[in-house]
């Protein structure tokens, strides 16, 4: 086993055998006898003063290992100095390149689709564009709708939706159009459509119109499944395009076919174990 101290100076002046050269560092190893002829490597002192990013420890190293550390530092510092840039202008295009692919692959796939259903109780304000109007009425009605582009419940969310309502059982209205979801509040959006719809009413054929709604109520994200609950009130305007001169407010609340599916639920796991 190799046994000795590390010697060396910042510039040299010793006679040596070995010498190993780093960047504005000169270390020159020398062999000298000692009284006993063990042959020991020894450090001046000067050593320790001057080159103190590769200072050896002044004590006797009596391991292979921690000699061939000091040896490696000074056999690679030049090459790492002088090793070329990762970007230049070769590898920035496919580094860029890259990146995109990275970016387009990884954010819309984590945008899961969240699908709403629910029943709409409330009154309507009827036939405001009518001479004989306005007039009260009751409302009932069913909605779906589809979100997309949304990965938690403070993301903006853009969807179709469709829907079928009904005033006082006298008139059938069906149709859909697009909403957009702003997470205004946490877990409690507003919600903005607008669309377009046909419509029968008595001694009158079938015409079309259009229609806006505002929401607001509580709608989540559902990390788990596609179908969140959706449940608030609302306010919608409805505005006839043919001869029947319709024009309807109608105010009510949502409330999610889950919770009146729930129960039926409950009362199946009960019976069934």
């Amino acid at each position: 086993m190799f046994a000795g101290r590390l010697s060396g100076t910042c510039g040299g002046g010793l006679s040596g055998v070995c010498s190993r050269r780093a960047p504005g560092v000169h270390v020159t190893f020398s062999r000298v006898r000692s009284g006993t002829g063990d042959g020991r490597l020894q450090s001046p002192a000067p050593l320790a003063r001057a080159c103190a990013p590769y200072r050896p420890s002044r004590h006797t190293f009596r391991t292979p290992a921690r000699t061939t550390v000091y040896e490696f530092i000074a056999r690679n510092a030049e090459a790492v100095e002088h090793r070329p840039p990762v970007l230049t202008r070769r590898t920035l295009p496919t580094v860029a390149l890259y990146l995109a692919a990275i970016t387009w692959t990884s954010g819309p796939a984590q945008a899961a689709p969240q699908i709403s259903t629910g029943a709409t109780i409330g009154g309507a304000v009827t036939d405001l564009r009518l001479d004989d109007g306005p007039h009260s009425a009751f409302h009932l009605g069913a909605r779906g709708d589809l979100f997309l582009l949304r990965n938690s419940e403070r993301d903006i969310g853009v969807g179709p939706f469709v829907e079928v309502l009904t005033a006082a059982f006298d008139t059938l209205e069906t149709g859909g159009g697009a909403s957009v979801l702003l997470p205004i509040f946490s877990s409690f959006p507003v919600i903005l459509s607008g669309g377009a719809y046909a419509r029968r009413a008595p001694s009158l054929g079938w015409e079309g119109g259009v229609s806006t709604t505002l929401f607001f109520g509580a709608m989540g994200y559902n990390f788990h499944s596609t179908y969140e609950m959706q449940n608030g009130l609302f306010v919608s305007g409805r505005y006839g395009l043919g001869d029947g001169h319709q024009g309807d407010v109608i105010i009510g609340a949502r409330l999610d076919l889950m919770l009146f599916a729930l129960p039926a639920i409950f009362l199946y796991e009960a019976i069934a174990h």
